[in-house]
């Protein structure tokens, strides 16, 4: 059993218990600092499922899924892209997210949105019906297991995509709340999938625009063994 993971684990309940709200951040940042120790070993992730062999077989996905846990406050999981793939452009409504790459190499580009205030004066952080959504862009970052994690907010690189460069990548990743969860104002969420358009004399600004999921984006499910915590 990792003890680590068992911490990741316990860290993560404590951080999304919405009865903690005010310690959320002074805890998020100590589960961002047990993820960055994390690896492969420590979440029990079948390693023959990162290998160029794995993606070769006919009719294979260019992403594998492995679901570790979910509740209602979080979901742990791992997606491992085949090399050179890219899991195309997408958000995360409303959600903290923490992303470790476990194996290989992966460059993520992720955006920002631009603030935006409703009629009340409250800041929007998702409007399930826009076609359209200013951003800026961050920094690109090319991502090793032996790199820090990265981190999304509800308002900060929230929309991303993800490409395995130079071979298989397999990355971990929290995501609370959870997509489809029922939150309050916003109801639930849908991940939706976007197009890059460049602004006119406005260096790092970009415009997305929502598209249809990509026919090229599709998953399998990989196996996987919980270590014994997990299943209790």
């Amino acid at each position: 059993m990792s003890q680590l993971f068992a911490r990741v684990v316990r860290q993560a309940i404590a951080t999304f218990d919405r009865k903690n709200v005010a310690s959320f951040n002074k805890n998020f940042s100590v589960l961002k600092q047990l993820v960055d120790q994390l690896t492969p070993c420590d979440i029990n992730l079948n390693m023959d499922l990162t290998t160029d062999e794995a993606f070769s077989r006919v009719g294979k996905a260019p992403v594998t899924y492995v679901n570790l846990m979910e509740d209602e406050e979080f979901e742990f999981s791992v997606f491992i892209l085949r090399s050179g793939f890219t899991m195309p452009l997408h958000d995360h409504p409303v959600m903290h997210g923490i992303l470790k790459v476990m194996s290989g190499s992966a460059m993520i580009e992720s955006f920002t949105k631009e603030e935006a205030t409703g009629s009340a004066g409250q800041q929007l952080l998702y409007d399930p019906d826009a076609v359209r959504i200013e951003v800026v862009q961050d920094e690109p970052r090319l991502c090793t297991n032996n790199d820090e994690s990265v981190v999304l907010t509800p308002t900060k690189r929230n929309y991303h995509e993800i490409t395995a460069v130079g071979g298989v990548a397999a990355f971990f990743d929290i995501l609370s709340p959870p997509y489809d969860s029922n939150i309050p104002f916003y109801g639930r969420r849908k991940c939706s999938y976007y197009r890059v358009i460049p602004r006119n004399g406005e260096s790092g600004k970009r415009t997305l625009e929502r598209i249809p999921p990509p026919r090229d984006f599709y998953c399998d499910r990989g196996n996987y063994e919980p270590p014994d915590f997990l299943r209790a």
